[in-house]
């Protein structure tokens, strides 16, 4: 357990990947999800809701941009692996305007 909820084990996030809007497994340690926008200014857009959305929770995902291409990697960074907090964080970006 951590402060933000218990870490969760392999079995727990594959089942709950399954309820995600394809994320996927990175290294057994990270949530990850790869968007892509027409143009870079669209993919900047959007990543603007995700930093609102990561202020509100606290809790902010690995970015990396590409021109029209965004991946996030979510992992809770002071235990270096996957809890609950890192589920809620995925649930509110697969609910913002993609």
């Amino acid at each position: 357990m951590t402060a933000w909820g218990p870490i969760v084990d392999i079995e727990e996030i594959e089942k709950r990947l399954a309820h995600t809007d394809s994320w996927t497994l990175k290294d057994k340690s990270q949530l990850t999800k790869t968007f892509t926008f027409s143009d870079f200014a669209e993919a900047w857009k959007w990543l603007n809701k995700v930093a609102e959305v990561a202020e509100e929770l606290d809790h902010h995902p690995d970015i990396f941009v590409h021109w029209n291409t965004v991946v996030l990697n979510i992992y809770s960074h002071d235990v270096q692996r996957i809890t609950s907090r890192d589920f809620r964080l995925v649930k509110a970006i697969d609910e913002l305007d993609a």
